[in-house]
């Protein structure tokens, strides 16, 4: 990513409410990935039926999957709130 683009990124997630604050940005990047996560529900995270499937970590074997719907919570909130 060059430097023009993450100028970019940085002043739009400061224009946030609240976006000074690291805990508001890590905020922020949970329910906008919440909303991703659950809003499309996609197939390498849900089952048929709706359900969350289980991390491949904890629960290896068929129907797990290596990217769980909670870490889709984690990793935006994680990359606003720390990196950014």
């Amino acid at each position: 990513m060059t430097d023009a683009a993450m100028d970019a990124l940085e002043s739009t997630v400061a224009r946030l409410p609240g976006g000074a604050s690291p805990e508001v940005r890590a905020l922020w990047g949970a329910g906008i990935g919440a909303a991703l996560v659950y809003g499309l529900k996609p197939d390498f995270m849900f089952t048929k039926t709706g359900a969350t499937k289980p991390w491949s970590v904890t629960h290896p074997g068929a129907g797990s999957t290596p990217f769980p719907a909670w870490m889709g919570v984690v990793l935006p909130a994680f990359i606003l709130g720390v990196l950014i």
